[in-house]
């Protein structure tokens, strides 16, 4: 998924461009109306952290993913410069005990 910081460095014009500035409060941060493009559900890590745990899974771990400083992109939206400073992507690993 797309991390909370990626969402909040996201411009609201129509490019929806990541950029090095803050576009929106990470407080708050839940439901994205990006128009034609879609509308897209984002929390912060502490209330995806309650989430997960008021609905029974145990958290395993988070990755956040980055990129090598010379990688390259097929998103128009990011650099490969961006995603090798801040995570771009991360990967949530959870269960739910049997």
């Amino acid at each position: 998924r797309s991390t909370p910081l990626t969402m909040a460095c996201t411009t609201d014009d129509e490019d929806g461009n990541v950029v090095c500035e803050l576009q929106r409060p990470m407080f708050g941060l839940f439901r994205l109306d990006w128009g034609k493009d879609g509308i897209e559900f984002n929390l912060p890590h502490g209330k995806m952290i309650e989430l997960l745990v008021e609905t029974g899974f145990v958290i395993d771990g988070l990755v956040e993913i980055q990129v090598p400083a010379d990688a390259t992109t097929r998103y128009p939206y990011i650099t490969a410069e961006w995603a090798s400073q801040w995570p771009f992507e991360e990967v949530w690993k959870v269960h739910k005990p049997l």
